[in-house]
């Protein structure tokens, strides 16, 4: 991880896709495609309209932040050095293609922002965000990369809601996560979204 750039949708959005296109001339010069990627709570993730794991619920819960002050209904333990977010990895070199490549990603609640279910406690630790860095390095070591930057763009998804424990709430829509998409409208870090250059916790 070498850039921190996390960004979310606008103010109050639950679900938000964003979209990130790049060019590339020719993909045999590259040796290696590696996409990092994080979304909080839980995220899925497209290449040019094709999806890459078969993984769900990622990534895998941790203690985002404190957790004192979260009106717990039992005793809670502090461990303040393991506050973290986990990532993961992908290779994307098969997928990639000569011209207009497209990253697609679709963010929800997850367990980053439960804010349905507070019996035990009201474990909110802000709106899902997202963070990816895809590194592109060619034959000779150099590397050129690909971020969430102000030139991701976002819109609102077709969820109205999303809850680990009630559900989802949707409309029916376009698919988003194909690579022609043009309903993602909003720049990242425009009066529409929020860019933080900073760790989610």
């Amino acid at each position: 991880m070498k850039k921190e750039h996390w960004i979310c949708g606008g103010a109050g959005c639950e679900a938000p896709l964003f979209r990130r296109s790049f060019w590339l001339d020719r993909t045999e010069r590259f040796q290696s495609a590696r996409l990092e990627i994080c979304g909080l709570g839980y995220f899925l993730f497209y290449i040019n309209g094709k999806k890459i794991s078969d993984q769900e619920l990622m990534p895998a819960m941790t203690d985002y932040a404190s957790v004192l002050g979260c009106e717990t209904t039992y005793p809670v333990w502090e461990e303040r050095s393991a506050h973290r977010c986990r990532y993961l990895s992908f290779d994307l070199l098969p997928y990639l293609k000569a011209g207009e490549n497209v990253l697609a990603v679709r963010l929800g609640n997850g367990w980053y922002h439960q804010t349905e279910r507070i019996a035990e406690g009201k474990f909110i630790f802000g709106l899902p965000k997202l963070w990816f860095e895809l590194t592109l390095t060619d034959a000779d070591g150099r590397q050129e990369w690909i971020e969430s930057d102000r030139q991701t763009l976002w819109h609102p998804g077709g969820l109205l809601k999303n809850n680990l424990f009630l559900g989802e709430v949707g409309i029916c829509g376009k698919s988003w996560k194909a690579g022609s998409i043009r309903a993602l409208i909003y720049p990242v870090g425009s009066q529409h979204s929020r860019s933080m250059h900073r760790k989610p916790f």
